[in-house]
């Protein structure tokens, strides 16, 4: 997932001085998507003038959007130290895709009964697509799709409250689970859970597809908090 900036179309978009169109909350959005992605990485300082300039946006504004920010845990506002992207310690990433996996599990069982014939050929599709690119030594469109994969099952999820929240905590926890990734040769045992998720979810076993979910997000944990620790830029 990569975030792309829009240009202004305005006349007067090639002059040198920025032009100060980004509201607070399009300036919360621009920076909350490069933290999810990781282009902003944890722990890295957060230069109010160089951001200021590359978003178009006043002081006043980004400040507010670091408040917001702040407020959703996603950087840490230091007194005399400035911002930071926050950064998750080995133990909290590990206990946190723990309880993702228990949401995405819940949810994923509760939207059973909602799955038509078409979303087990898109799931099947998916499945296949994945396959195809587990090849790849970049692993950037198989994260993607393998989160594809889950959010099919995952949006049908009638309880908003689970489904927010999962939303959320996969949002912060995504960069740390994308760098699992990049250490496995062989895929080949996901994409073999994802076809029993898928046979249990078209059988409507709500309570296999919850357990399945879960020990296939669950097992992530501990590499994921060992990864961070060697990662440069976690």
């Amino acid at each position: 997932m990569k975030y792309t900036e829009s240009g202004s179309t305005s006349a007067d978009a090639t002059q040198d001085a920025p032009k100060f169109g980004h509201t607070a909350p399009q300036a919360y959005q621009a920076l909350r998507e490069r933290i999810i992605t990781g282009e902003l990485y944890p722990g890295q300082h957060l230069v109010e003038v160089e951001l200021a300039t590359k978003l178009k946006v006043s002081r006043t504004p980004l400040r507010e959007a670091f408040r917001l920010l702040a407020a959703e845990k996603l950087v840490e506002i230091l007194p005399n130290r400035g911002v930071v992207v926050s950064r998750l310690s080995p133990e909290e990433i590990e206990q946190r895709l723990v309880h993702l996996g228990g949401l995405l599990g819940l949810g994923s069982a509760l939207a059973v009964p909602h799955l038509q014939e078409a979303d087990f050929e898109e799931l099947e599709r998916i499945n296949d697509k994945l396959r195809v690119t587990a090849a790849d030594p970049d692993r950037t469109e198989w994260v993607s799709l393998n989160n594809f994969f889950h959010t099919t099952i995952f949006a049908h999820c009638p309880n908003w409250h689970i489904l927010n929240e999962a939303i959320r905590e996969g949002e912060r926890l995504w960069r740390y689970w994308a760098l699992t990734f990049d250490t496995i040769q062989s895929l080949e045992v996901y994409m073999s859970e994802h076809v029993d998720i898928i046979k249990a979810a078209r059988r409507r076993d709500a309570d296999a597809v919850m357990t399945l979910t879960y020990h296939h997000v669950a097992q992530f944990a501990p590499m994921a908090g060992r990864m961070s620790m060697k990662a440069k830029a976690i």
